[in-house]
C-alpha cells in the first residue's frame, strides 16, 4: 500500500497553481431512489447519478491572478487535483460556488473556495 505526504499536493484552476493552499477536500457520492413501498419492513433504493465537490483552503494571496483571482463564484472551470506526488490525479469540471475570506487578530488572512461539480470527476 502506498503512502504520501500531503505537503506535495496541488489545485490547479485549468494549467494554473493556486498559490498557497492549506489543504483540499474532495467527495464523491451518489444521489439515492428511494422505492419502498408501503408495507415493506426494509428501506430499499436505486442508485442515481454520481456527484462530486471540493472544498479548497488557501493563505489569501491578491497577488496570484492565474489562481485564486479566478475563484469567484459563478465560474465554471476545469479543476485538477494532486494529492501527492506520485499520487492519482482527480480532473473534473465545476462551478465554484463561493469564496469566503477569513481573517482573526494575530492570524493569517485566509481564503476558501467551494465548487460543485458538472459532470464526471476523473481519476487518473
Amino acid at each position: 500500500m502506498a503512502k504520501y505526504s500531503g505537503n506535495s499536493g496541488s489545485v490547479k484552476i485549468a494549467a494554473n497553481e493556486v498559490a498557497e493552499i492549506l489543504d483540499f477536500t474532495l467527495s464523491t457520492g451518489v444521489t439515492t431512489i428511494d422505492s419502498s413501498a408501503i408495507g415493506d419492513d426494509d428501506d430499499v433504493h436505486l442508485i442515481g447519478s454520481r456527484n462530486w465537490s471540493a472544498s479548497v483552503n488557501c493563505f489569501f494571496d491578491d497577488s496570484d491572478t492565474t489562481g485564486q483571482e479566478l475563484m469567484k463564484a459563478g465560474l465554471d472551470a476545469t479543476l485538477i487535483f494532486t494529492p501527492a506526488t506520485g499520487s492519482a490525479v482527480f480532473t473534473g469540471t465545476a462551478t465554484i460556488e463561493g469564496l469566503e475570506i477569513g481573517l482573526s487578530r494575530n492570524g493569517m488572512v485566509t481564503a476558501s473556495f467551494t465548487a460543485k461539480g458538472n459532470g464526471a470527476l476523473v481519476e487518473t
